[in-house]
């Protein structure tokens, strides 16, 4: 064999990756199983049969609720913003309390926390910017606060005090 893979190196290169492109195409064929249950449990068992029975008889219904805030102003900066009295994290913060301290949402007195999907602290599940300061308007408004009172301070080092 080493005879020949010395005498032929192209053909034998060309073999080889001919083999593992025509083997490589089974990967085009690949699906993953999306169902675990699928994987582990007879598919003759009564846990199948009780599994399609809950899924008939009680859909799960996830509702998922997207809140786009859309900036103006391209390539701003929203807490810079804010600290020029723009204030579009305090327009986020008024829409997320309006819509987690909302009592009752239609007729029926069913509020937000009854309906969402919970975490282990049996908290409402959110994803938001508003996040990064805890979800707690005094935390935002003290760093906002904060960089306006250090970029008046850098202002006036920068104009030599003349307009402090």
């Amino acid at each position: 064999m080493g005879s020949f893979t010395s005498f032929n190196p192209r053909l034998v290169l060309c073999l080889c990756l001919l083999f593992t492109i025509i083997t490589g195409l089974g990967w085009l064929e690949l699906e993953p199983e999306r169902r675990p249950e699928k994987l582990y449990t007879p598919q003759t068992s009564k846990a199948i049969d009780d599994e399609v029975f809950v899924s008939e008889h009680f859909p799960l219904s996830v509702r998922i609720i997207n809140v786009f805030y859309i900036h103006a102003h391209k390539g701003g900066n929203l807490i810079a913003d804010a600290a020029a009295g723009k204030d579009p994290i305090r327009d986020l913060f008024t829409l997320y309390e309006s819509i987690d301290l909302a009592d009752a949402i239609g007729s029926g007195g069913i509020t937000l926390h009854d309906i969402c999907i919970k975490n282990a602290q049996d908290h409402c599940r959110k994803m938001s910017v508003l996040g990064f300061w805890g979800y707690s308007r005094y935390v935002t408004l003290t760093l906002i606060l904060t960089l306006t009172f250090i970029l008046y301070i850098a202002r006036c080092i920068r104009h030599s005090y003349s307009s402090c």
